[in-house]
């Protein structure tokens, strides 16, 4: 078996901030994955504007992981627009969204430039 690269960077929270939400940016020789976890919101700009310029930097395919979203405000939902339109003519791919992040995407038609997915296709190396 090939030995796999695998890379985790998580943007931790400031004591300030008080975010009730988790932004992890994970990647192997393939394949970002951007996993958002609980309330998205603009007290995770700084972190959200970080994990996403870098995934964009990998230049690899990009996976949004939001199955556990549980709260997603405008301020976020922009920074993942902008990240769609960035990565053209490539598509994000929201794989297992939350109910709350698929009722944003359809109202927004930010679903319309990206790719949603139900099941996750894995990292190698998992």
């Amino acid at each position: 078996m090939d030995d796999v690269m695998v890379s985790d960077v998580t943007f931790p929270r400031s004591s300030e901030d008080g975010a009730a939400g988790e932004v992890m940016l994970r990647s192997t020789d393939g394949r970002v994955r951007l996993v958002l976890t609980g309330e998205i919101d603009a007290s995770l700009a700084p972190r959200l504007s970080s994990a996403t310029a870098e995934a964009l930097a990998r230049e690899l395919p990009i996976d949004i992981h939001t199955r556990s979203v549980t709260f997603m405000d405008s301020s976020a939902l922009t920074y993942l627009a902008r990240m769609a339109s960035t990565y053209q003519p490539r598509r994000l791919t929201f794989v297992d969204p939350s109910d709350v992040v698929l009722f944003l995407l359809d109202v927004t038609k930010v679903g319309d430039v990206v790719e949603v997915v139900e099941r996750d296709r894995g990292m190698a190396g998992q």
